[in-house]
């Protein structure tokens, strides 16, 4: 048991994860916000284009921080059909790097999952 004085405060240079978090609800977006939108509906053929399109703009934004960190970012997109979705990262980092995982119900029919980890180089 640990209480609040034994954490390390953060650093200059440390991301905060809500900060990560601001930028994946951004990425998704201009992509998914359609209020129930026909284009946005599953389309096999636009999964690929919807991914990079999510994982380049979250990297470009994580590389304006212009912080000391290698950047993953990994991004999978569903299409609500009833199945169950479960996901699971894990991963043991020192104290300054971190990751965040993000599950987004885009639209009535579709589900975003998005994981950022970064590590300090």
């Amino acid at each position: 048991m640990s209480d609040e004085k034994d954490k390390a405060p953060m650093s200059e240079d440390a991301i905060a994860p809500s900060d990560v978090k601001n930028v994946i609800t951004q990425a998704l977006s201009p992509h998914f916000d359609d209020e129930g939108d026909v284009q946005h509906r599953y389309q096999h053929n636009k999964a690929q284009m919807w991914i990079n399109a999510i994982c380049e703009t979250i990297l470009d934004k994580l590389i304006k921080f212009r912080k000391p960190y290698k950047y993953v970012v990994n991004s999978m997109v569903m299409r609500k059909s009833g199945a169950g979705m479960h996901v699971c990262s894990s991963c043991y980092y020192g104290q300054a790097d971190g990751w965040i995982s993000h599950a987004h119900d885009l639209s009535q029919w579709l589900y975003c999952v998005v994981t950022v980890y970064w590590s300090a180089i």
